[in-house]
Order: structure tokens, then C-alpha cells, then sequence
């Protein structure tokens, strides 16, 4: 019985991807204290009450700065 290249592709690309979904519990090494995390469920729970949107976890906390090489832009930096 020969497979498809197709089909054969599908599966590689289906264990991927369920390979990339599993969860990396190890790479925490210490775990934040529970005042922390009450704190920081405060600070999350307010900013989604703000936002008028949810906030998912897991996502991660990537940011890139505003930059420009106008001078007339105006920065509201606080």
C-alpha cells in the first residue's frame, strides 16, 4: 500500500502542530507567591473591566515599543 505525499504531508503537519500545543510546565522554576497572584488577577480583572474585552492566558507578554523618525509625531509618553 503506498501513502499520498499529500496524506503523508497532512500527518506530519497534523503531529506538529499537536506537539507544539503541549504544555511546557517545566520551564517554571519557581512559582510566584499566592499575594502575587492575587495582585496580579486584580491588575488583570481591572484591565479587562476597562478594556470591555477578555483576556486569554498563555498568550505571553510581547510588546514592541512605538518608534518614528517624524518630528512633528507627538508623544504622549507619561
Amino acid at each position: 500500500m503506498k501513502t499520498s505525499p499529500f496524506i503523508a504531508t497532512m500527518l506530519l503537519f497534523l503531529l506538529l502542530t499537536l506537539a507544539s500545543c503541549s504544555s511546557d510546565e517545566a520551564a517554571s522554576s519557581t512559582s510566584p507567591s499566592s499575594n502575587a497572584l492575587a495582585d496580579d488577577n486584580a491588575a488583570r480583572d481591572e484591565l479587562a473591566a476597562r478594556a470591555g474585552a477578555p483576556l486569554f492566558d498563555g498568550m505571553g507578554g510581547h510588546q514592541h515599543e512605538i518608534t518614528t523618525s517624524d518630528p512633528d509625531a507627538i508623544s504622549t509618553r507619561v
